[in-house]
């Protein structure tokens, strides 16, 4: 590999002996640090003729010469063979925002993360057994990844697993679903729930509730058919209908469960292996070839983009990062091909943003809070939730379009003057959408938003205030405000 800066040809042996050549002879290089590439026959060298150094891809991590030392520039990512082995397992956590791969493969107890920049992976000293046809999903309640099942030559396994981001950790509870592969896993936030469903050892179709100590096994009339071998169930909890959604890949339909039964959707789809959703855009999507297929809740829709095609469609890392979807291929029968080492990403043609801030005033018994459930897309409701608030009180939405320096006036105001002690209003007003909280002290605005293209970009701030007649002199109190941004998907 040629170093532009200092002008020679530099040699790598795979011992970590560097040698450089001026045009005459080689001599020996000494570095630093004992960190080195441990390149083989399958390492890449370039020069980055940007910082005029030579770069080094070898065994997933990409290094850097700085003319004194190695440097390492990027841990590179999950990459595994495929040679009868495991796809690997993913999960995003939505408390860390870091999107999580196990391979499950060998001796490697690698946890990688993604944390919508760049791979970094873990090394824990205390791991559960490579596998394969496992189970992996986020428990969003307590905030861990759960590993489950799985099997080993043929063995199948029913062990529980919780990863913390730092430590796995295995647990015991009093009662544990039997052995099982190939089963699906997704987190039922209105239940607060993690579900498995799938095959067990007798083959025997079961549904399995974890509330972060007890599994509990719930009985149900239909439910999607399974072939716990080759046809692998998808289950995800779907925003636009708000219910968990399974996809059966033998039969190509859709199941729903609504906390007690399943039933039947009326859409299929020949989908490729892998299924993940997009919590951003609200659309579970699936990639083999060149096709992109898309479920909206109701229809399945067929897009194409000119991705790399693989062997197979089994042989990819399909997941969701927290914006966007990423696609990466991984290694076919232990070849290293330049297209295997690029990742794709999948981004909505304009980004739609909702953010929380400013803070709420405290009522007669808790502060009410504001937060958006989906994010605000051309075409579709924006669905905003009131919560902690009053029973049964009347309560409106502030909608406006200004947060700082609206003409003469300046936001946040500070409404204690008026009676109203310690809360603030965080936006003009521009419109008001009135309603009453429920038994729960709850309430629910779904905002229409036409599917027109001069919305993009658009900012539009909101806030709510509730009737609490015992919080203070007025008896209104405030909730903390959103910023939405419109967006296309």
């Amino acid at each position: 590999m040629y170093d532009p800066f200092d002008k020679r040809i530099l040699l790598l042996l795979p011992d970590g002996s560097l040698y450089a050549y001026d045009g005459a002879q080689f001599a020996t290089v000494s570095s630093k640090t004992l960190l080195h590439p441990r390149v083989n026959g399958d390492s890449i060298v370039a020069t980055d003729w940007t910082s005029r150094r030579p770069v080094v891809y070898a065994q997933g991590t990409t290094w850097t010469w700085t003319g004194s030392d190695w440097k390492i520039l990027d841990y590179g990512s999950p990459r595994h063979f495929t040679g009868g082995l495991t796809k690997g397992l993913t999960s995003f956590d939505t408390v860390r925002e870091r999107l999580v791969f196990w391979s499950g493969e060998g001796n490697d107890r690698r946890v990688w993360e993604w944390n919508k920049e760049r791979w970094t992976y873990s090394m824990p000293t205390h791991s559960p057994l490579p596998r394969k046809n496992a189970a992996m999903g986020f428990d969003a309640a307590r905030g861990v990844t759960i590993l489950f099942g799985g099997e080993i030559n043929g063995l199948l396994l029913n062990d529980h697993w919780e990863w913390n981001g730092a430590q796995w950790e295995q647990k015991f509870p009093g009662t544990t679903p039997l052995p099982r592969r190939n089963q699906a896993m997704a987190f039922d936030p209105r239940r607060g729930t993690l579900l498995m469903f799938g095959q067990n050892e007798w083959d025997v179709d079961e549904l399995w509730e974890w509330n972060g100590s007890t599994w509990t096994r719930r009985q149900y009339g239909t439910s999607p058919g399974m072939d716990h071998i080759s046809h692998p169930l998808f289950m995800f909890f779907d925003l636009a209908r708000r219910e968990v959604v399974a996809h059966d890949k033998k039969t190509q339909t859709m199941w729903e469960w609504n906390g007690s039964t399943w039933s039947m959707i009326n859409a299929s789809s020949r989908i490729g292996s892998g299924l993940t959703y997009d919590h951003a855009r609200q659309r579970a999507v699936s990639h083999c070839n060149d096709d992109i297929i898309e479920w909206t809740g109701s229809t399945w829709l067929t897009r194409r983009f000119p991705l790399p095609k693989l062997t197979t469609c089994d042989t990819e890392l399909l997941a969701f990062d927290g914006d966007k979807i990423i696609y990466k291929p991984l290694g076919i029968n232990r070849t290293i091909k330049p297209e295997l080492m690029v990742q794709y990403e999948l981004s909505p043609i304009d980004p739609a943003i909702a953010t929380t801030f400013g803070s709420s005033c405290q009522g007669s018994s808790s502060r009410p809070a504001l937060a958006a459930e989906n994010r605000p897309w051309t075409g579709s409701p924006f669905r905003l939730e009131l919560s902690r608030a009053q029973q049964t009180r009347p309560t409106a939405l502030i909608v406006g379009y200004c947060a700082t320096n609206c003409g003469p006036i300046t936001y946040p105001i500070d409404l204690t003057p008026i009676g109203m002690t310690g809360c603030s209003l965080y936006t003009e007003p521009w419109m008001y959408l009135s309603g009453i909280t429920d038994s729960s002290g709850k309430h629910y605005w779904n905002i229409s938003i036409c599917d027109c293209l001069n919305l993009l970009g658009i900012n539009v701030f909101v806030q709510a205030v509730v009737d609490d007649s015992l919080a203070n002199p007025l008896g209104l109190v405030t909730t903390n405000a959103v910023q939405a941004r419109i967006g296309a998907r």
